[in-house]
């Protein structure tokens, strides 16, 4: 399908699309699965390294240099490992201590240094699955039928297309036995390379004039795209929360499979 006749098909499907994305409210009515959104979806497969790569990778492990921009900037070493999605750690050697994120089946916590680990929100921790692997997403909802995918709208960025999509599901987030709602991810996917140049999603509900909002209040752009052992990932991470700059990740090092386990992801 051309890019021409994908952005017409896309640029009608907007003006019919409308999906609510509150954070763990069940869908009252058939996920929308048109068969041009599949399509964009796996292009971006595809432009990853193919769904038989994806497939075989269960878990990524990284090392580079993240910037927390705080007052001051503060950097230091991290390493982030993630494990069949729903199993996450990041941690960072900062110059005033360590910091640990963990996740694990939809529970996480934060730990600094010596003290006591504090417990992490339910929405704030299953939403660091595949912080720094964005098409796992991706490939979930082209292989879970129960996810929806639909269009918000087709964009313009430094005069190339960008297809902004709204993934609505478990995502691959949460284990088949854990109990959930669906989970919102929407993704901003180049229309000509096919890499997801951003992710949009809810931590927290954002409340607008007292009401919510569908105004996604996190987002996590990816720069810098290279080949691991055939896999397409981004080296470069930047987060923003409520327009703000959060943290941003270099990634130096990457490996898939690389012997995690459930160990790995204690506090």
């Amino acid at each position: 399908m051309s890019i021409c006749k994908s952005l017409f098909l896309l640029g009608v499907l907007a003006l019919c699309s409308f999906v609510s994305p509150l954070l763990g409210q069940e869908q009252s009515k058939p996920p929308q699965r048109d068969p041009t959104l599949l399509e964009v979806l796996t292009r971006v497969v595809q432009t990853a390294g193919g769904a038989q790569a994806l497939s075989a990778v269960h878990g990524l492990s990284e090392t580079g240099e993240i910037t927390f921009h705080w007052t001051k900037d503060v950097k230091g070493p991290v390493s982030v490992r993630s494990f069949e999605g729903n199993h996450f750690r990041m941690e960072a050697d900062l110059p005033e201590g360590n910091r640990v994120w963990v996740v694990r089946d939809g529970h996480g916590s934060r730990k600094e240094s010596d003290k006591k680990a504090v417990e992490l929100p339910y929405s704030n921790a299953i939403n660091l699955g595949n912080l720094t692997f964005p098409v796992a997403h991706v490939a979930s909802a082209l292989s879970d039928p129960k996810t929806d995918v639909s269009l918000v709208s087709i964009e313009k960025e430094e005069g190339r297309s960008i297809y902004h999509l709204r993934l609505r599901g478990r995502l691959g987030l949460v284990g088949t036995g854990t109990p959930a709602g669906t989970f919102v991810k929407e993704i901003f996917v180049d229309a000509l390379t096919f890499d997801i140049l951003k992710v949009e999603d809810f931590p927290y509900r954002r409340v607008s004039n007292g009401k919510p909002s569908d105004i996604a209040p996190r987002a996590i752009s990816y720069a810098d795209f290279r080949f691991v052992n055939g896999v397409k990932i981004p080296f470069s991470i930047e987060t923003k929360l409520e327009g703000q700059p959060t943290f941003s990740i270099s990634i130096r090092e990457a490996a898939f499979n690389n012997n995690l386990s459930e160990s790995d992801f204690t506090n």
